[in-house]
């Protein structure tokens, strides 16, 4: 049996729609490449935006949590946030395991405080108030100031300021100053969590 004769017309409309099929099928190779590479440099930026040196930082539900020498450490930022923050003294988490007393005096800075308290394995912690703040929010709480701090008992003040980039962590004479306003008191206590465990070289 004879093949239909073609028209030209006919031939000329299937030159077409093959063409179309055809540009239809690289667009969408070239489309599915470009997702693809977009997403694997998302993952990528992304794992490098949670790792610092040697640390690998994963996100959970109150922070980010990292393993330091058997320890998890949990903290509201990454080290990369919180490096601007000026330190002086040598920190190192050993050196507090024997009493250790976090003096507050708001609420917020005993909150922040808290934090810190739960990494610290002191024989003995405890809350306390600077004697100029004495008051009836003190009146179950020692009396602590850097001057009572010694090896073996260290004093760690929190102080929450008013004023923008006086963030700070202070260690000197057994006593640890952590200060900032609202926002930069938990930075700066992070910091010093970093400093303490040596995720942050000193």
């Amino acid at each position: 049996m004879l093949s239909r004769f073609q028209t030209a017309k006919e031939k000329e409309e299937r030159d077409n729609r093959t063409k179309r099929i055809f540009s239809i099928i690289v667009v969408l190779i070239l489309a599915l490449s470009t997702a693809g590479f977009a997403l694997l440099s998302s993952s990528e930026r992304q794992n490098e935006g949670n790792a610092y040196y040697d640390f690998d930082f994963s996100p959970t539900n109150e922070g980010w949590q990292t393993s330091v020498g058997g320890y998890y450490i949990l903290t509201q930022y990454l080290p990369q946030d919180v490096e601007y923050i000026n330190h002086s003294g040598m920190l190192n988490k050993d050196d507090f395991q024997g009493i250790v007393y976090f003096v507050t005096n708001t609420e917020s800075e005993t909150q922040t405080a808290k934090e810190l308290s739960r990494l610290i394995t002191a024989v003995k912690k405890d809350y306390a108030c600077l004697p100029e703040n004495q008051g009836e929010e003190c009146l179950n709480k020692s009396i602590k100031s850097c001057g009572d701090a010694t090896r073996i008992q260290k004093i760690i003040i929190f102080n929450e300021t008013e004023s923008n980039g006086n963030a700070s962590v202070i260690y000197e004479n057994n006593c640890l100053l952590i200060q900032g306003n609202s926002e930069e008191l938990i930075r700066a206590t992070d910091k010093a969590i970093f400093l303490l465990f040596g995720v942050i070289k000193q």
